[in-house]
């Protein structure tokens, strides 16, 4: 079987693109939509991370640990690989998200407004640093190109408010 770990990541981020676009391009956008675009991009990631742990981690949270900590001293020159457990709390605030929308749309559309950009922040953040500090060559410039897009859809949204 090909492996699909790449191709699934792909569609979270335009997922997640795309939910971004609806949620700050300054115009109402249907909420049915923005939840389907938004738990698509969750399935898709979800599907990532069990790709990845069936294809490169062999089912092993050490080994998932151990190629984290390999990278991380590639990258930053320091072996740690407690990045692991960001990206356990991001798959998780992330599968809670959605499963929160579906249950209650109405609690989930009400939250607090710091909410929504926290989280957002943080998924910029983790998209950044997976795309342009631990990718290099055409990965890095699409994870530039669309982080910097999120940002300036964040500084219109902020102008128009």
């Amino acid at each position: 079987m090909t492996d699909p770990t790449r191709f699934t990541i792909w569609i979270a981020l335009a997922c997640w693109l795309a939910f971004m676009h609806l949620t700050y391009r300054g115009r109402e956008a249907s909420p049915n939509l923005m939840r389907i675009w938004w738990s698509v991009g969750c399935l898709a990631y979800v599907a990532h991370v069990i790709a990845a742990f069936q294809f490169h981690h062999a089912w092993s949270h050490s080994a998932a640990f151990e190629a984290t900590a390999i990278q991380t001293e590639e990258v930053v020159g320091r072996r740690v690989g407690l990045g692991i457990y960001v990206n356990y709390a991001f798959t998780l605030i992330w599968i809670g998200d959605v499963v929160w929308w579906w249950v209650n749309p109405n609690h989930h559309q009400a939250r607090a407004t710091w909410v929504g950009p926290t989280w957002h922040g943080f998924f910029c953040f983790i998209v950044f640093n997976a795309t342009v500090v631990f990718e290099d060559g055409p990965v890095r410039w699409l994870g530039a190109a669309g982080c910097f897009w999120i940002v300036l859809l964040w500084i219109r949204c902020g102008r128009s408010r």
